[in-house]
């Protein structure tokens, strides 16, 4: 049997009692990862640990079996993304009470990545709403079966973000739930290395991103007419109080400043971060990942690639190898920091 298999299997159980949106969506994830299963032992074995949480009889209507699933699950597929991209890590075996890391570059052990699926609002609880609306939603849609129709549909709302983002504040509430659900669980051991970033995963809750739009401070729309828009994943990682939020305004000639920005981006608070990278499922199916890492972090990385001594070779193609690794390898161009330095190439 295969990883998918297990996967289909687990959630046909339940498909005539009620199904989760949000599992559903991490079917291509799952996809990815049977995919690439056999690249490494390693990748394997966790393939395997999946499906094992697969076999719990009531694992699609367990909201908390659902949230491990994704954690893990997200974990797993950073490994094969890597994997797929010409990219050796290695996983860090973990510590009894004290944080760990999930992974570093194979050849630089101070290249670190620890790895966090965003989970709707709300966690457990926000997936259990969204079951017991499928539930009712089935249980209306037979009713008007038995009465006799000969054609019947239900309308259900599915919502990731509950009722946090407004309508008139739609960039601003977006970048607010998405730093929040960040900073959750943030262990200052998990980033010891030299070089620790933070991986997230948003397959459960889908980020306001737009290509590479949203890794700039801001970026310019021309309709209605031309306007600034705040770059959310920018914010999230350099945002500081007292920024203006900026977005498209409903119509011509109305004010597109949201509100301003009343707290502080995950690299801007946590200095042992070095950056964030970002990992998400695009609409037509294909993985996009994007790295925002600090002005000073990148200009060591790029100086430490250039300017070795000659007698220390083995270094210089090391370091080399994880700035190509993380920049080229797995983000192509889709990376800045807080001096938009990269913008031109977005």
């Amino acid at each position: 049997m295969t990883l998918i298999h297990d996967f289909d299997e687990a959630t046909a159980k339940w498909n005539d009692t009620a199904t989760s949106i949000f599992l559903s969506n991490l079917r291509h994830d799952v996809a990815f990862v049977d995919a690439h299963s056999s690249l490494s032992p390693d990748l394997g074995r966790r393939s395997a640990k999946l499906s094992a949480q697969l076999s719990k009889p009531s694992f699609a209507v367990d909201s908390e079996a659902i949230n491990s699933f994704a954690q893990a699950l997200a974990e797993t597929q950073f490994l094969a993304l890597c994997e797929s991209r010409g990219v050796r890590l290695k996983a860090l075996a973990t510590r009894v009470g004290v944080g760990t890391a999930d992974y570093s570059l194979l050849n630089d052990p101070n290249f670190t990545f620890e790895v966090k699926a965003l989970s709707v609002v709300d966690g457990a609880r926000g997936i259990d709403r969204d079951l017991m609306q499928s539930l009712e939603a089935k249980g209306e849609l037979d009713g008007l079966i038995m009465s006799g129709s000969t054609s019947a549909f239900v309308e259900r709302e599915t919502m990731a973000y509950k009722d946090k983002v407004r309508y008139d504040s739609q960039n601003k509430d977006h970048i607010d739930v998405l730093l929040e659900k960040a900073r959750q669980n943030m262990k200052r051991d998990q980033f010891e290395a030299k070089r620790s970033f933070l991986v997230l995963n948003t397959s459960m809750l889908p980020v306001p991103w737009l290509r590479t739009e949203g890794l700039r401070p801001v970026n310019w729309r021309t309709r209605p007419s031309p306007h600034p828009v705040t770059g959310a994943m920018w914010m999230l990682a350099f945002g500081m109080a007292g920024m203006p939020v900026f977005s498209t305004p409903e119509f011509e000639g109305r004010a597109g400043i949201e509100g301003y920005f009343e707290k502080m981006g995950i690299l801007e608070e946590f200095p042992y971060v070095a950056g964030v990278l970002f990992v998400r499922r695009r609409i037509d199916g294909e993985l996009e990942v994007a790295l925002l890492m600090k002005k000073e972090v990148r200009a060591n990385l790029f100086d430490e690639a250039t300017n070795q001594e000659d007698g220390d070779e083995d270094v210089h193609n090391q370091v080399g190898d994880s700035i190509q690794q993380c920049l080229v390898s797995l983000c192509g161009v889709a990376w800045n920091d807080e001096l938009d330095s990269n913008g031109w190439q977005l």
